[in-house]
């Protein structure tokens, strides 16, 4: 149940997507290919010209702290629950960092789980990283502002890919629903690397589908794995910064299309894609109940 309502809580995130695509599409992008532009332009003037484009990028932040300022202003006048379990003395339990980290290190299955995020979190970035760039490199008659659609329709995938993962997640076992999404996603990705038109493209995008209900999905499987709630605040917060994947495996992405070509590098991701898949289907064995026969589970014990 946590697991779903993680899920549907961060369904407007692909809202958020959406906004920040829409206003790089027409903050930033141009009906010109950029790598077109600047191709036999001399030195000095593919630098003057590209440095003029990146200043077109922080016209978009303007708009982003107006959005972080009325954040701030509600988390401060917002009054939010304490997570921290209490003592039959009412006051509230908690344990240092060091006998933290001391549990959290021999909990095989919430390192596992740690690993898993750090993965998906990987893959999830360098696929949408390299859409628009995979699709500009196929197709260079297209403008930068024409691959942005490209993302708006990843986004609206991913949108609801999430909406119907958080269905299924409603009737199903969580590890069952998240091991067939995920190789799916995978399977598309080998699409993307082997088929040598426009489907390429539109595989890479489709597989945002299957990537909705992954990271809170992960997120809230580790987290169940902490048994003493006096861990749990630093346990999820560890749970949080395994995104550094996002940072970590484009750029072995990156590298991979340097080395052979924008549309190979896609096996990158195919394959952390399969990691993850397997990650939930070696999960099955402690996914034993539906979410109805956990339900009823929850209310025999009230």
């Amino acid at each position: 149940l946590g697991t779903l309502r993680l899920n549907i809580s961060q369904t407007m995130n692909a809202l958020g997507l959406i906004v920040g695509i829409l206003l790089g599409k027409y903050l930033v992008f141009q009906d010109t290919n950029l790598k077109t532009e600047m191709t036999g332009l001399s030195k000095a003037a593919a630098q003057a010209y590209g440095t003029a484009q990146l200043s077109r990028t922080l016209s978009p932040y303007k708009y982003v702290l107006i959005a972080l300022g009325v954040l701030i202003i509600l988390f401060v006048v917002t009054k939010f629950p304490t997570g921290r379990p209490k003592t039959t003395e009412g006051k509230i339990a908690s344990a240092s960092l060091k006998e933290t980290l001391s549990y959290l290190s021999k909990n095989n299955r919430y390192k596992r789980g740690i690993l898993t995020q750090f993965i998906y979190i990987g893959a999830q970035t360098g696929i949408w990283s390299f859409t628009m760039r995979l699709a500009l490199n196929m197709f260079p008659s297209f403008s930068d502002r024409d691959a942005s659609n490209f993302m708006l329709w990843s986004y609206a995938f991913f949108f609801v890919g999430r909406f119907f993962g958080s269905y299924l997640l409603s009737k199903f076992r969580e590890t069952r629903v998240l091991a067939v999404y995920l190789a799916l996603g995978a399977l598309m990705l080998v699409g993307t690397v082997f088929i040598h038109n426009i489907a390429a493209v539109w595989l890479a995008v489709g597989v945002s589908f299957f990537l909705g209900p992954g990271w809170p999905t992960i997120y809230s499987r580790t987290l169940e794995t902490v048994q003493d709630r006096r861990y749990t605040e630093t346990a999820g917060a560890i749970i949080v910064m395994a995104i550094v994947g996002g940072a970590v495996l484009p750029a072995l992405q990156g590298a991979l299309s340097d080395a052979t070509s924008m549309q190979f590098s896609f096996i990158l991701p195919a394959i952390e894609l399969l990691v993850v898949a397997w990650y939930f289907w070696s999960e099955m064995k402690h996914d034993t109940l539906t979410p109805q026969q956990k339900k009823e589970l929850a209310l025999a014990k009230q």
